[in-house]
């Protein structure tokens, strides 16, 4: 009888033990997903301010103009590695983003009607005044998939001329 509820016992405590691992390093995936995300957002959306134009636009790569004696900064996601990296001029690459499971860029040229400003957009770097990023990133433990982050989106504007 002791052995049976002392094997109950066990089995009780090595399964909450397990679910609480699982738990807590779900957890932890959730706030380094969180916090790598908003590092990455803070990147991108600090290039593009920077950049006087957009040089070379599809949904997956930018290269971006950083004015007179810069050289350009190149954002690129591969699709393959599930990372978005960074480039200035023929540097080494930087990953700035990893567990990415989609990413696009979407430019815009601006559009003046009835005295208010709005986007729209576009396909030609030479027209773009703001570019605008979307992505989705997802962890797993154990290989299974965990965490999944909100959908990540900001549109900022080229500030220099």
């Amino acid at each position: 009888m002791a052995v049976g509820v002392g094997s109950i016992v066990t089995v009780f405590a090595i399964t909450l033990v397990v679910h609480s691992g699982r738990t807590f390093a779900s957890l932890y995936n959730y706030a380094d997903l969180n916090s790598s995300s908003l590092v990455a957002i803070d990147r991108v959306t600090t290039d593009i301010r920077n950049a006087s134009a957009l040089t070379f636009f599809d949904p997956q790569r930018i290269i971006l103009n950083l004015g007179t004696n810069k050289p350009p900064v190149t954002l690129a996601y591969s699709v393959k590695d599930r990372v978005l990296t960074r480039q200035i001029g023929t540097g080494p690459e930087t990953v700035i983003l990893t567990g990415c499971d989609s990413l696009d860029f979407f430019i815009y040229e601006p559009e003046v009607a009835s005295n208010t400003l709005a986007l729209t957009s576009t396909t030609a770097p030479a027209d773009a005044k703001a570019v605008g990023v979307t992505w989705l990133c997802s962890r797993s433990i154990l290989g299974r998939p965990v965490n999944n982050d909100n959908p990540r989106t900001a549109i900022t504007a080229m500030r220099k001329p």
